[in-house]
């Protein structure tokens, strides 16, 4: 059975030039240790003609004692590559920067997103800047907490056109 208790790992991998799905990989690297909850990701590393991704910090998802603290930054610059492997029809890009922290208890991550040309289906948004935190009691994502603060501009929803839109 696999648990978090039960996955041990230490090394570096490193793809280049590779697939995953419609998903081409210019170069990714994962470089850390994780054992029994615990661990240090020293670098999580993507470069892909649709998006970068970078993060890096100390994991704990042990109940009790240590804390995560991983920062992370992802560019998605083409949300439809991604959107692909759920089959959702959706279309932009999408930035990230944030930190995850915490541990089993409780882990969070808050950050920043901004937003241009996203499209699903009929519904639209030019761009969109938000600011937001999420909170996994017990890291059970049923128990989600989640707050957002988001401004939008130039919206089509439902077919009615808004200039912008506070959340």
């Amino acid at each position: 059975t696999f648990t978090p208790e039960s996955v041990s790992a230490t090394g570096r991998v490193h793809l280049a030039d590779s697939n995953v799905g419609r998903l081409a990989i210019t170069q990714a690297m994962v470089d850390g240790t994780y054992d029994r909850r615990a661990g240090e990701l020293r670098l999580l590393q993507i470069d892909a003609p649709d998006l970068a991704l970078e993060a890096k910090g100390p994991i704990s998802l042990a109940p009790d004692g240590g804390a995560s603290n991983v920062e992370y930054k992802a560019d998605l610059k083409r949300l439809e590559t991604l959107a692909a492997f759920a089959n959702v029809p959706l279309s932009g890009s999408l930035q990230l920067q944030g930190r995850i922290t915490g541990n089993g208890s409780a882990l969070s991550t808050n950050g920043a997103l901004n937003a241009s040309n996203i499209k699903y289906g009929d519904t639209s948004v030019l761009s969109a800047k938000s600011d937001y935190a999420v909170r996994l009691p017990e890291l059970s994502p049923a128990r989600a907490e989640v707050g957002v603060s988001a401004t939008a501009t130039l919206l089509a929803i439902g077919g009615r056109e808004l200039t912008e839109a506070n959340v």
